[in-house]
C-alpha cells in the first residue's frame, strides 16, 4: 500500500486526480488521473519504502492552473521534459529540458503555475530523510555532511545529460514487482551519484581557467543546438582555440565524460523529446538527430534507454 507524501497528496487532490482502479500498479507504480473542465492528465508515483519517490506526471491545463504544496523535509530532483510557466513558478521561469535539485524544508507552503495550452510533461526523484541520514551512511559510509555538501555544490539549475538518461531508463522499463524494486532502487542511487560526479567536477573546475571553462561551455551549447550533423573533436577543439589534447582533457574535466559522450547523450535526449512530444516518424527523427540508418538510431536508442524508440514512444501514457 502507498503511503503518499504530504506533497504528492495534496498536488493531486487539488487537480482531481483518483486512482485507477484497472491500473493501479503497472511496474510498481500507482496511478492516478483526472479529466475536467480545467484539463487532463496522470500522474505515477513508485515509493520505495520510505526513502524515496519516483513520479511522472503527464498533464494538460487548459485554464493556466495554480496550486499549493505544504512541503516535507526532503530533497527533489525534478527533469521538465515538457513544460511553460512563469515567474509566479517557486522556482522562477521554467523551461522544456530543465533540470533542477532543490532542498525542502518542512512544513513550507509552495506556490506554483503551469501555463495552459502546453503538456506539463516531469519526471522526478524525492529522496526522503530516511535516505540521506541514514541510507547512504550505512550502506556507503557517506555521512550527511558529505551528502551536504554535494548539495551544496550543485547549482539549483543543471544540466546533466547523463541523469536525463536514467529519468528516461526508469521511464521505459517494464518488469514484475521484484525486478521493479530492484531496478528503480539502483536507478535513485544511480541518480545521486551522478549528482555527487556533478559536485566533484565543480569543485576541480575551479582549477580551469575562466576563459577555457567559458569555452567549453560555449562549445556545449552549440552542440545541443546541432544534434543534426557530425562535430568532430578536432573541429570544435579548433571553435574553442585550444589544441586537441587540451580540448579532450578541458571537456572531460568540466563536463565529466567525454566529448563523443556528450554529444552522444544529446542526441539521445533530443530523441527522446521528439518521441513523447511530436508525431514524426522515427525515420525522420533518426536524421534530425544525426542518423542516416534508422536500424544504427533503434541500436544506440536502446543503448541509452534499454528500450527501442518505438517502445518508448508507447510510454508517452504510462
Amino acid at each position: 500500500m502507498l503511503i503518499m507524501n504530504r506533497s504528492h497528496q495534496s498536488f493531486l487532490q487539488q487537480n482531481g486526480s483518483t486512482l485507477l482502479e484497472k491500473e493501479a500498479e503497472i511496474c510498481g507504480f500507482k496511478t492516478y488521473q483526472f479529466r475536467s473542465s480545467n484539463g487532463y492528465g496522470k500522474t505515477s508515483i513508485f515509493e520505495l519504502g520510505s526513502r524515496a519517490t519516483i513520479s511522472f506526471s503527464d498533464h494538460l491545463y487548459y485554464n493556466d492552473f495554480e496550486y499549493a504544496v505544504l512541503s516535507e523535509d526532503s530533497v527533489v530532483i525534478h527533469q521538465y521534459d515538457s513544460i511553460l510557466t512563469d515567474n509566479r513558478f517557486r522556482i522562477g521561469q521554467v523551461h522544456t529540458g530543465m533540470q533542477y535539485i532543490e532542498r525542502t524544508a518542512e512544513n513550507e507552503v509552495q506556490r506554483y503555475i503551469i501555463k495552459k495550452g502546453t503538456p506539463a510533461k516531469t519526471i522526478g526523484i524525492q529522496l526522503m530523510p530516511e535516505y540521506y541520514d541514514y541510507y547512504l551512511k550505512k550502506e556507503f559510509n557517506i555521512g550527511y555532511s558529505v551528502f551536504e555538501e554535494m548539495l551544496h555544490c550543485n547549482t539549483r539549475e543543471m544540466c546533466i545529460p547523463s541523469l536525463s538518461a536514467v529519468f528516461h531508463q526508469i521511464l521505459g522499463f517494464r518488469g514484475d514487482d521484484i525486478s521493479s524494486t530492484i531496478f528503480y532502487r539502483a536507478k535513485i542511487d544511480e541518480a545521486v551519484s551522478l549528482l555527487f560526479q556533478n559536485a566533484k567536477r565543480a569543485k576541480s573546475g575551479a582549477a580551469i581557467s575562466k576563459t577555457d571553462y567559458r569555452s567549453i561551455i560555449n562549445i556545449v551549447e552549440y552542440m545541443a543546438q546541432n544534434v543534426d550533423i557530425a562535430l568532430s573533436l578536432g573541429e570544435m577543439a579548433e571553435c574553442a582555440y585550444m589544441s586537441p589534447a587540451k580540448f579532450k582533457y578541458t571537456f572531460q574535466s568540466v563536463m565529466g565524460h567525454s566529448f563523443s559522450e556528450h554529444f552522444f547523450l544529446l542526441r539521445m535526449a533530443k530523441a527522446c523529446d521528439l518521441l513523447l512530444n511530436s508525431n514524426e516518424y522515427i525515420t525522420a527523427i533518426a536524421q534530425s538527430v544525426g542518423y542516416k540508418n534508422v536500424g544504427s538510431f533503434s541500436t544506440q536508442f536502446k543503448r541509452y534507454a534499454g528500450i527501442l524508440p518505438s517502445e518508448y514512444r508507447a510510454t508517452k501514457v504510462r
